[in-house]
C-alpha cells in the first residue's frame, strides 16, 4: 500500500470533512449519543476546515483520497505552556488501521510543531 504524506491544502477541505464524519461513525458509535454523531456531517466539517483554511494538518493520502489526518498547533488551553504543542484531532479511516498511518500522522505534526516553534 503506498501511503502520501504532505500538509493539507485548502482544496482537501471536502476531503477533510468527509474522513472526520466517516471516522466519527465508524469510531463513536455506540460509544456517544448518535444525535452527537449524526450532527457532524460531512459538509459541515468540511466547512469547518475550510475557514481555517487547511492550517496545520498532516495528511495520509492512498490512491489521491485521503485516508487520514492529524490537526496540530499551539495549545488552546491557557494552562498548557505556549511553547508546547497540541494534537487536536487524529483520524484514520478504520478500514487503514494498523498500518502505522497514525503513528507516521503524528510525527510529521510534532516535525511540524518543532519547526514552527511550538
Amino acid at each position: 500500500m503506498d501511503i502520501i504524506f504532505r500538509p493539507a491544502r485548502a482544496e482537501d477541505a471536502p476531503q477533510l470533512g468527509s474522513v472526520h464524519s466517516t471516522a466519527w461513525k465508524e469510531t463513536y458509535t455506540g460509544l456517544l449519543p448518535s444525535r452527537l454523531i449524526q450532527e457532524r456531517t460531512a459538509e459541515k466539517r468540511a466547512a469547518v476546515f475550510a475557514a481555517q483554511h487547511c492550517r496545520n494538518i498532516a495528511v495520509a493520502i492512498s490512491a489521491k483520497h485521503i485516508i487520514g489526518f492529524c490537526g496540530y498547533g499551539k495549545p488552546r488551553d491557557n494552562l498548557i505552556p505556549q511553547n508546547q504543542g497540541e494534537i487536536y484531532g487524529l483520524y484514520v479511516l478504520k478500514q487503514f488501521h494498523r498500518h502505522k498511518i497514525g503513528t507516521e500522522l503524528l510525527r510529521m505534526a510534532e516535525r511540524n510543531l518543532i519547526t514552527e516553534g511550538c
